[in-house]
């Protein structure tokens, strides 16, 4: 008989902590919706910076206006698909788009679309309950691989690639692929959850200013990071985290 769910309250949901050690986080995976047939790709089209509504029309067909600033999700078939994007009188895109097909029967392909080019992006981990089972299962990775390479892991690097996994920057370009389990799209994350586990994280993806973006692509692209490079990635990782902040509430 399954237990019953609790209510999970984000850690820094209304203001960040101020730590390296509360990135130390737990993953779970969300339970897939069954389906049937090859699922639909989602693309979401964002008009962030713009201070003029986007009129889109996909294969031929009006599919709509993205008021000024904000963003729409568009559910389509995989396959080549047209798009004409006009804003203020000019033409932002014209042109075709392919959208691939499901690696899995239960996930579409999720696609960002910023006509305009001048968004960046991060996928950042938020964390409900408690985070110790997370602990204990890094520190057995780390032994574990210890004890094959015959030789202590550097504390630093360990620290590293934990924290890496919580502010994920997303390619530089106008048109990108998202990774795979992000469930709030350029939303905040609710403050609780209900979870039948006593932990839970949830993937967000946000906007950060080119300035952050630029540096966390330059800290996640470091092979062998000193002490300086561990507190810059947690400065940057931090001030990505604190956008999700500035997005509108999960509806």
């Amino acid at each position: 008989m399954l237990n019953q769910s609790l209510k999970l309250r984000a850690k820094g949901a209304n203001r960040p902590v101020r730590s390296l050690y509360w990135l130390c986080l737990l993953a779970l995976p969300l339970a897939a919706a069954a389906g049937c047939g090859e699922p639909n790709s989602s693309v979401i089209i964002d008009n962030a910076g713009n201070h003029s509504p986007m009129s889109v029309a996909i294969d031929g067909q009006p599919a709509g206006t993205i008021p000024a600033g904000d963003f729409k999700t568009y559910d389509l078939q995989p396959g080549e698909h047209s798009f004409s994007i006009m804003s203020n009188g000019r033409s932002l895109f014209n042109g075709t788009k392919h959208l691939d097909t499901s690696r899995s029967w239960s996930w579409g392909r999720e696609y960002v679309f910023n006509p305009l080019g001048n968004q960046r992006y991060a996928v950042c981990k938020v964390v409900y309950g408690s985070d110790l089972l997370s602990e204990h299962t890094d520190d057995a990775i780390v032994k574990f691989a210890e004890y094959y390479k015959g030789e202590k892991a550097d504390p630093t690097m360990v620290e590293y690639i934990k924290i890496k996994k919580y502010a994920e920057p997303m390619p530089p370009t106008p048109w990108f692929e998202l990774p795979s389990g992000v469930q709030f799209k350029l939303r905040q994350p609710p403050e609780t959850v209900y979870s039948e586990y006593g932990s839970e994280t949830r993937r967000a993806l946000t906007r950060v200013s080119a300035k952050d973006h630029a540096a966390l692509r330059r800290a996640h692209a470091v092979e062998k990071p000193t002490e300086q490079d561990l507190y810059a990635l947690g400065d940057v990782t931090e001030r990505t985290l604190d956008t999700l902040d500035n997005l509108p509430p999960s509806r």
